[in-house]
């Protein structure tokens, strides 16, 4: 860790893992391959998972280019019989950008960009780059332009191709393993050309996601809130504007999640608190810390209650021994009193997170020997369908208001009125027999 200051205000499991190394002095290559092939990411990525997957450049005798690989060690092969489709060949010469994982913002931030250095050191060079993406691009493009290159240049491939020849950069990063000088490039660049947002002291919600598994972060928001910081949810920003945000802030604080990579951002120097969500280390944070060369913080701001998959979660964090001891060091305020967060809402998701799907639950059983030992898969799906029982009966109860409304204006409405609600009774009355069959047992 930088410096002889308190960084580590964990519960003491995995102190160790934070003091680990992730800069290598190698160069990064660039490999030729003639004739190449390029297949698209399979219409279900859960079966072949771009960021597991020998996704990339195949060359003609039909062998993977392992430097074209988003992950190092063994992949899952991709699916012969997409393999076997002709493919369209174009007589062009491209640079291999890689998977752009539209997906996933972190993902994208940290692994779709880690071919781009060749890009930058060499801005003569027009050749079109060719991406396999998953997801859509369209928030992403502003990012290229912050780069210099030009939409045009961007090829997405939908299809199989084939290509006369094919430079393939080898990675500058791998997530949570190494990085190398070149791996800031795109991120310097881009910060270079966006007016910094005037807010210097920020927090980083996860509250308002749209698919949020976060529970108690409110506790943690009206803490450092009423320390000075700025409450933003990065998801509502553009790409420009989350960038100009980091790179005006002195003091960034985050429950960790794909936001807090934005921390990439960052000038030199900046302190960024990371509120660890589970027990689990984040490598490629630590990764991104280092490389950014910031005044990195480790705070556990979670409570061991259920076991949960890092990915999964639920996550139920607060105002925990270790967030309080932080803010102590630091001058902070804290509320005097106990601030007990809502364990019912987190057994809560807990219980619709691993009860519904028992591949999910299997899941978490690999990855947690004593899951086994405590729940049962039938035992959560019977209290997962108690859990939308309740919540569902007071839903039942407002579509059948809306029902009733809908057929009183399809039957009595007129022109454009009465047809719009009679699609509308369609659409409720399938809505409202879902409902029926949750709330039954």
């Amino acid at each position: 860790m930088v410096g002889d200051k308190k960084r580590l205000y964990l519960n003491g499991e995995n102190n160790a893992q934070y003091s680990e190394i992730y800069k290598t002095d190698k160069k990064p290559s660039v490999r030729i391959v003639k004739n190449a092939a390029v297949y698209p990411a399979v219409s279900d990525v859960s079966k072949v998972d771009p960021l597991y997957g020998a996704y990339g450049v195949y060359d003609e005798r039909g062998a993977f280019c392992p430097d074209s690989a988003m992950r190092s060690g063994e992949l899952i092969p991709y699916p012969a019989e997409e393999k076997n489709k002709t493919a369209e060949y174009s007589d062009q010469s491209v640079i291999y950008g890689g998977v752009a994982y539209f997906h996933a913002y972190g993902h994208f931030l940290l692994e779709s960009t880690a071919r781009l250095w060749f890009v930058l050191q060499n801005s003569d060079d027009k050749r079109p780059i060719v991406f396999i993406p998953v997801g859509k691009p369209d928030r992403y493009f502003e990012f290229f332009d912050l780069l210099g290159i030009e939409r045009e240049r961007l090829l997405f491939i939908d299809r199989p191709m084939r290509f006369k020849e094919i430079a393939v950069p080898e990675m500058s990063s791998h997530l949570g393993e190494y990085y190398t000088e070149e791996f800031m490039l795109p991120f310097r660049k881009a910060a270079a050309n966006v007016p910094a947002a005037k807010y210097e002291k920020v927090y980083l919600t996860r509250r308002r996601f749209e698919f949020g598994n976060m529970c108690g972060e409110e506790a943690l928001e009206r803490t450092f809130k009423a320390n000075g910081y700025k409450i933003i949810s990065p998801e509502r920003l553009s790409v420009r504007e989350q960038i100009a945000l980091m790179k005006g802030a002195k003091n960034v604080v985050s429950v960790l999640g794909s936001a807090t990579h934005n921390t990439v951002f960052c000038r030199k120097g900046t302190r960024n608190v990371v509120l660890n969500r589970a027990e689990n280390v984040c490598r490629a944070q630590m990764l991104v810390d280092q490389a950014a060369e910031l005044d990195r913080y480790y705070v556990d701001a979670y409570y061991d209650c259920f076991p949960v998959s890092y990915f999964w979660g639920p996550y139920f964090v607060g105002l925990t021994p270790c967030v309080r001891e932080f803010c102590k060091d630091k001058g902070m305020k804290t509320p005097s009193e106990d601030v007990l967060p809502d364990g019912r809402a987190f057994v809560e998701k807990w219980i619709l997170t691993y009860g519904g799907s028992e591949k999910v639950f299997e899941r978490l059983r690999r990855e947690k020997n004593a899951v086994g030992e405590v729940f049962s898969f039938e035992g959560l799906n019977f209290l997962e369908r108690l859990a939308r029982r309740r919540r569902n009966v007071r839903e039942v109860a407002k579509v059948r208001r809306r029902l009733l409304r809908a057929r009183l204006l399809s039957r009595f409405g007129f022109g454009g009125i009465k047809q719009k609600y009679s699609a509308k009774v369609r659409k409720l009355e399938q809505k409202l027999q879902t409902l029926q069959k949750e709330v039954k047992f």
